[in-house]
């Protein structure tokens, strides 16, 4: 068996390869979290199964990441193994001018959306969670990308920044609509911001997309939400998309 860990500023999703290199996915964690936490969870659903490998994939604060590592590598008896972003892997070529720049995540989702759509030539790649980022890939070439915040931080710098809506926000009740005209501060800023994400998302597709057929493979915690008002009709869903790819990396690795 092969564990998994995709870890990212505000979550830490995990799986693990199965004996026939099936990928299972083990479940998802509010992060930073205690090590014991997470490794609770983990004996959950193993139930004492032996790990022979660990793979790392990590774009989160540092400090949380380094208490896990320990704990991991105390529990299985081997010393979990961090992946990073290559030159080249698993079919698909880094286009950044320096290649370890390019967050692993990012590359990570690169590799699982060319397994997952090995006919397509043009594949949109977008990560959408903390920040939303977007990378197209021709064949098997990253041609580049783009970062933009996410709707939590721009709500976060709404709020932060001006006085009299973080004001309201505050006294406003919470309700659980989040797309379409508000009648709230609260219901406004969520509004505002969740549309803004998917404006960016749908401007790019459409730019991209004038040069030819384009596919587009939504993945991260977002993307649930911001495919209901996308207007792509050639849309993938993939929330796991980094799991995937770490996955195509521990299969390569033998």
């Amino acid at each position: 068996m092969k564990l998994l860990f995709d870890i990212g500023n505000s979550a830490l999703k995990w799986g693990w390869l199965d004996g026939e290199g099936a990928l299972r996915f083990g479940g998802r964690l509010d992060w930073p979290t205690r090590p014991d936490a997470v490794l609770a969870r983990l004996d959950e659903r193993l139930e004492g199964a032996e790990v022979h490998d660990t793979l790392v994939a990590n774009v989160g604060p540092r400090p949380a990441l380094y208490p896990l590592l320990a704990a991991l590598n105390a529990r299985s008896g081997h010393r979990p193994r961090l992946v990073f972003s290559e030159p080249a892997c698993c079919g698909v070529e880094n286009g950044y001018a320096d290649f370890s720049q390019l967050g692993v995540d990012r590359w990570l989702a690169l590799i699982a959306a060319r397994v997952r759509l090995p006919q397509r030539k043009r594949i949109l790649v977008v990560m959408a969670g903390t920040a939303v980022t977007a990378d197209l890939l021709e064949g098997t070439q990253h041609q580049g990308g783009m970062i933009a915040p996410g709707p939590a931080l721009m709500r976060r710098c709404l709020t932060g920044q001006t006085a009299n809506l973080a004001q309201a926000t505050a006294s406003s009740p919470p309700t659980p609509a989040d797309t379409g005209l508000a009648r709230t501060t609260r219901d406004a800023i969520e509004a505002g911001v969740h549309y803004m994400a998917a404006a960016h998302v749908q401007a790019l597709y459409t730019d991209l997309r004038a040069a030819g057929p384009l596919a587009l493979v939504l993945g991260g915690g977002l993307a649930p939400r911001l495919a209901e008002v996308l207007d792509v009709p050639r849309l993938e869903l993939a929330r796991d998309l980094v799991l995937e790819g770490l996955a195509e990396v521990a299969r390569q690795d033998g």
